[in-house]
């Protein structure tokens, strides 16, 4: 996906500090959701892991390459607007999408059977593989991940496909007053604040809930992870980070001089892959070659940097950041993916949620993320939300040089290049929006 300037391009894997708890609501490893069979993709066969969409379908691919197309395909429908930071979780939007996928039917379930990639026969049987597995934190890097299912108290709950959602999420489906929208938003931004460790709050207004609301079904992820090598924060002083917009701004920029670490570089774009204790997870981050550009790498782009990384001495600048994205629409941005029948009233749309026949459509889809990135590591977090509404019915011999004081894109994968997050970084000195 595109777009540039000091905007934090980056696919990121959430890690949660090992105390995390989130109580009974679900729990499971995001990471094996990636490691699994999906439609077109089969993670044995082992062809290019960062394909772009057109490529999958006549051809099985590595899973994460479905996961990673899907990635930079709907980033770019997300993020629009050049200059500003944004982070975001694809992973979340994909697994909120097939909970509409396995509860519909007709040709709300043909679009997104289109849109996934995978035939609801052939999702079942990858989430039924994987199961509901609970996280497994490692030491220094942590990721935890959790679902949300609440549906009206007006109708009869399907007792079976509530019993299958608890085992492919780990999560039950609860039922709800929507009539009372503050006490819902209330309890929904509790969990949302309790499965991200309190780095988001507010995710929900009640303005996002009515007495025609029918179905929620939310995925909140935390990532928190420390260096490998963490700065040392004695090196860290004021300097110039040149945006595309504002001219220069003062930031905190990090350091550390001349150590081997992962270093890429292709005819458009140069790259560093920095490590996270454990080393299952790495913070990627690109830079354009050309000082006075703003772009952003492609699929293959990102694939070729990846496949070159090499250790080198490098004499890394990485400015100290945080900033939060608000609620990124994520309705327009499957309209463009080809998405029609689930904005509209339908019986088959998301009809295995209750016993009864419900006219229902996609109400609000949007995202809510975190990032903070310091001397020490890396906290992600996002929360993922669709409510459904009825009827009512540099070169040389010596050190490169990696000085990222302009606008670059950033990445955290999993130690195959699974893409978990992406963002781009416009501003490191300006907070939230």
């Amino acid at each position: 996906m595109k777009k540039a300037i000091f905007i934090l391009f980056a696919l990121f894997t959430f890690v949660f500090a090992q105390e995390a708890d989130v109580g009974n609501f679900g729990v499971r490893d995001s990471i094996q959701s990636s490691l699994i069979r999906i439609g077109d993709c089969d993670f044995e066969k082992t062809f290019d892991p960062f394909a772009t969409a057109k490529d999958l379908a006549p051809n099985l691919v590595s899973a994460k390459a479905c996961d990673n197309a899907f990635a930079f395909d709907l980033f770019s429908r997300v993020y629009k607007e050049s200059g500003k930071n944004f982070v975001f979780y694809p992973s979340g939007v994909r697994e909120v999408l097939k909970v509409a996928l396995l509860s519909s039917g007709g040709e709300s379930q043909a679009e997104l059977e289109k849109i996934l990639g995978v035939k609801k026969s052939e999702l079942e049987e990858e989430l039924n593989s994987r199961g509901a597995s609970l996280q497994n934190p490692e030491e220094g890097c942590i990721m935890s991940e959790a679902n949300l299912f609440l549906v009206s108290n007006k109708f009869k709950q399907n007792k079976n496909f509530a019993q299958k959602l608890k085992k492919y999420f780990g999560a039950d489906v609860l039922a709800r007053n929507f009539s009372d929208a503050q006490g819902t938003a209330n309890f929904v931004n509790k969990w949302v604040e309790k499965s991200t460790r309190a780095m988001i709050a507010d995710a929900v207004e009640p303005s996002d809930f009515s007495p025609l609301t029918s179905v929620v079904v939310a995925n909140a992820v935390a990532f928190v992870a420390k260096w490998e090598t963490m700065f040392e924060k004695e090196l860290t002083r004021s300097e110039k980070f040149k945006t595309a917009k504002s001219g220069e701004v003062d930031v905190e920029m990090m350091h550390k001089e001349a150590e081997k670490i992962f270093y890429a570089e292709s005819s458009d774009f140069k790259a560093v892959k920095i490590p996270y204790k454990g080393g299952k997870y790495f913070f990627v981050c690109v830079l354009p070659l050309d000082e006075n550009s703003a772009a952003q790498p492609n699929p293959e782009q990102f694939s070729y940097l990846w496949h070159s990384f090499d250790k080198s001495e490098v004499r890394l600048y990485l400015p100290r950041f945080k900033f939060e994205t608000e609620r990124a629409d994520l309705k327009q941005a499957l309209e463009r993916l080809g998405a029609k029948q689930v904005f509209e009233f339908k019986y088959e749309n998301f009809s295995e949620f209750f016993d009864v026949k419900v006219e229902q459509k996609i109400d609000k889809f949007f995202q809510k993320a975190f990032i903070s990135i310091d001397e020490e590591g890396t906290k992600v977090a996002a929360v993922t939300f669709m409510g459904m509404a009825t009827l009512g019915k540099p070169d040389g011999d010596g050190p490169k040089i990696f000085r990222a004081d302009r606008p670059f894109s950033f990445f955290i994968t999993n130690a195959s290049g699974g893409i978990i997050f992406m963002g781009r970084v416009e501003n490191p000195a300006k907070m939230g929006l």
